[in-house]
């Protein structure tokens, strides 16, 4: 195995920071369950109270609507493009709504063969490429507008970014930036100190069968993503990025103390009963109430449980009605876990 980087990337918390504006409702659901830094609430609590219905608007459309400018960001920490918004918006100023895409989309921008496609010829790959991606539909959606309006689309793209970076993110990054120093050397430390438990309790899943030990990770540590990760595996090179607030996973006895919440959380009859229903199929709330003669608030307060453990797949299904599916991979992966966490053979 490849000895890991382990670094911080302040265009990645740039990203962290209009996520959870544009995903508040579920950040302050999260921050029941985790609690968030205090200068954190404290900075998306001050930016909330200024949010004009234009900058509301523009939240929605290119954090929730479409993920193309997520991804944009995504694609410059993974392709090392950029380590800050600076460097960013010093590229993003060159580009036109094609080179855009082509930052997100692909993999080698040198290729000829790509290089000497028309426009409708790169449109009709790219829709090939998003279709065969489960999820990124939005992506497509979103280029579709950029295809439609492109200077409009990019001028508005780029204003903004400024307007939530200089108004808003830039008097906060001097502090972040020090934070995140800190708290690297620490993580080094751990690293050094037990590498198995920290690719264990931050990666979770083993890239080794794919790669054998020529595995090169890049560690990222984040301090506005709380503690959510992602990690994208292309040619044995696994980019991760943490939260702070993952360091619990670092203490051997987290596992200990989930595994004695999560079988209590089991051990209740009705939400056995739930779990083994939504294994046969979709419910809706008021459906489930009925079935077992419950009330809609018990049904409610039931799936904050599960969520808390993130055992149940939340869909959205005709009439607007929100419906809940057992999650068998995560219950699995969680028995798993725990069986590993207990160590030996």
């Amino acid at each position: 195995m490849i000895e890991p980087s382990i670094d911080y990337n302040l265009l990645l918390e740039f990203h962290s920071f209009l996520r959870i504006l544009a995903y508040y409702d579920e950040f302050k659901e999260d921050s029941d369950l985790v609690q968030p830094d205090p200068f954190v609430e404290e900075l998306i609590e001050s930016t909330r109270k200024d949010l004009t219905p234009m900058m509301s608007s523009d939240l929605k459309l290119f954090y929730r609507d479409s993920i193309l400018l997520s991804y944009g960001l995504i694609s410059n920490w993974t392709s090392r493009k950029a380590s800050t918004y600076s460097d960013f918006r010093k590229e993003l100023e060159q580009m036109n709504a094609d080179d855009f895409i082509r930052l997100i989309l692909d993999d080698d921008c040198c290729d000829r063969s790509k290089k000497d496609e028309t426009e409708e010829e790169a449109f009709e790959r790219m829709e090939r490429e998003l279709k065969a991606v489960d999820n990124d539909e939005s992506i497509l959606n979103g280029y579709r507008e950029l295809k439609k309006y492109p200077e409009e689309t990019m001028s508005r793209i780029r204003h903004f970014l400024d307007h939530f970076y200089i108004n808003y993110f830039q008097k906060a990054e001097p502090e972040i930036e020090a934070f995140l120093k800190e708290k690297v050397k620490s993580h080094r430390e751990l690293y050094r100190k037990d590498s198995k438990m920290f690719h264990k309790a931050i990666i979770k899943v083993s890239f080794e069968e794919q790669c054998g030990h020529d595995v090169d990770y890049h560690f990222t540590l984040g301090y506005l993503n709380g503690a959510t990760q992602s990690y994208t595996p292309k040619d044995c090179r696994v980019f991760c990025y943490y939260g702070h607030l993952n360091e619990r996973f670092l203490d051997p006895e987290y596992y200990d103390r989930q595994m004695t919440d999560f079988f209590k959380m089991l051990s209740d009859e009705t939400r056995l009963k739930m779990l083994r229903m939504m294994a046969e199929k979709s419910w809706y709330a008021s459906e489930m109430a009925e079935e077992l003669d419950i009330n809609k608030a018990t049904v409610s307060y039931h799936m904050k449980m599960f969520n808390r453990f993130n055992i149940v797949d939340i869909s959205l299904g005709k009439n607007k009605r929100i419906y809940y599916r057992t999650d068998r991979e995560n219950i699995e992966e969680r028995f798993l876990g725990y069986i590993r966490s207990l160590g030996g053979e």
